[in-house]
């Protein structure tokens, strides 16, 4: 999944309040850790660009020791190397050591800070910028290690100079068992409200099966200009991806896979968009709204298309509550050619030869009477998709061919590239000679030439495929 460590509108934030050098409370509404991390970094990379040298850190970044250890244990490896860590699990005598080289960024827990201020291993006297992450995990007594911990942060602040840019950073401003103006004075509360602005309208269909064609409905019955679509896994995408540059209504469309998003790159044409979401839950969903906000691609509207399960979720979590949303149905027949024909009608405004078009308007306005013209356009209409359908029809059953019908489908992890290596193997023919594999939940049907399909109910009957016998006949559904 996309890691974007501080989402994009508190970065826009973020820069504005170290450009007025204040002291500020940030509430996240989110866990901390990863925000703290990599703030500290982009001071310090910061700070670095400055060419300041001090032999005391320049940036100090206190956590609880809880989520300390977690960052050591599973933190980001090329990150780890900017930090100087100090934990409470080493002794202070192993941290000298440490702290005796050149120290730009130091991150430990509040308590082990004071020990080596006291034994006068740590000066804090040239520290520019001193991060916070007030994020706690839940055991006995955890409002006196929370009040403990902003003690010894309230001692900290003593020994820093007056230059020096404090942040707190706390998931949520009730969860602090002190009020700001005790922890920091004169200090900027920052609530999440103040940076997380209201998104767009968020539009949630509800799809059991996140079909192809299903997904292709609520695109038409939108009938938006142009869309960004973000699938779940690259396969999904491309296949997406052909059906809608296949259609003959055609859809301005762009987009990637999920692990696709973080390497994309913006066009020129990238903007603005319907943004659509596939088969993601509340958490991902924002995250990727974020990442597209860092990349400065502009959307009207977010469409979820997801399963139930992510529905509720959706509708309930606290990272969504900023977003309008609005359950919708799937769209009925008539609402998606309602959808085709304003894409149509768009297409129509900014139709490249005019002249063209006129004079086929002059054409029909000579041979249909003004009273047909409405049924005439209806009739154009249907004959488009019915030639479409013909079209897909004539493609995917060619003359002289046979349908088998096989007994095993995905319930048993059976999958149309596996199933066509087999037939491809068993019946030694090429990919090409398959004109179509369908796989349903239990069952599967295979399309090939006369001679072929007679060739396949000799050798695929009785072997066995994902552990069960295959039995293998015509179809009676061709």
């Amino acid at each position: 999944m996309v890691n974007l460590a501080i989402p994009s509108l508190l970065l826009d934030k973020l820069e504005n309040l170290e450009t007025k050098g204040q002291a500020a409370i940030i509430e996240t509404g989110s866990d901390v850790a990863p925000i703290v991390i990599r703030r500290s970094l982009l001071l310090s990379q910061s700070s670095k660009k400055r060419g300041t040298k001090h032999s005391s850190p320049e940036t100090l970044l206190l956590m609880s020791q809880d989520n300390l250890v977690a960052y050591l244990e599973k933190g980001d490896n090329s990150l780890k190397k900017e930090f100087t860590f100090l934990s409470e699990e080493n002794s202070p005598k192993s941290d000298v050591s440490l702290l005796n080289r050149r120290v730009n960024l130091l991150a430990t827990t509040a308590q082990r800070a004071i020990d080596h201020l006291r034994r006068g291993n740590l000066n804090l006297e040239k520290c520019r910028y001193l991060i916070i992450g007030y994020d706690f995990d839940q055991q006995e007594d955890l409002d006196l290690i929370k009040s403990e911990f902003l003690d010894d942060c309230r001692f900290i602040f003593t020994k820093v100079n007056k230059e020096c840019h404090i942040e707190l950073y706390t998931p949520t401003l009730d969860s602090l068992t002190r009020e700001p103006e005790e922890i920091l004075s004169r200090a900027l509360v920052v609530r999440q409200q103040d940076w997380e602005t209201p998104l767009q309208n968020l539009e949630i269909y509800n799809l059991e099966r996140q079909s192809t064609k299903a997904i292709l409905d609520i695109l038409y019955a939108k009938g938006e200009d142009s869309y960004f679509i973000i699938q779940k896994t690259k396969s999904r995408w491309y296949n997406l991806k052909s059906k809608i540059e296949s259609s003959s209504i055609k859809i301005r469309a762009t987009g990637c896979s999920v692990d696709q998003l973080p390497n994309y790159k913006k066009r020129a044409q990238d903007s603005p968009y319907s943004l659509v979401i596939i088969d993601q839950d509340a958490n991902q969903l924002l995250e990727i709204v974020r990442r597209l906000r860092d990349l400065r691609i502009e959307f009207s509207t977010i469409v979820a298309i997801v399963n139930p399960k992510q529905q509720h979720l959706i509708t309930t979590s606290k990272e969504t509550l900023l977003m309008n949303a609005e359950t919708k149905e799937h769209p009925n027949n008539d609402e998606v050619l309602a959808g085709k024909i304003k894409l149509l009608v768009e297409k129509l405004n900014v139709d490249s030869n005019p002249e063209q078009l006129e004079n086929l308007k002059k054409i029909i306005r000579k041979n249909v009477p003004f009273y047909r013209r409405g049924h005439f356009s209806a009739y154009l209409f249907r004959e488009l998709f019915l030639a479409k359908e013909r079209t897909q029809k004539a493609h995917s059953t060619p003359r002289n061919s046979k349908t088998l019908y096989l007994n095993i489908g995905k319930m048993r992890r059976l999958y149309a590239k596996e199933l066509s290596q087999i037939i491809q193997k068993e019946l030694n023919i090429s990919r090409s000679d398959i004109f179509s594999i369908r796989i349903h939940d239990k069952y599967s049907f295979i399309t090939l030439s006369e001679e072929n399909a007679k060739l396949g109910l000799e050798k695929l009957n009785g072997i066995v495929i994902k552990g069960r016998t295959a039995s293998v006949s015509y179809s009676n559904k061709e």
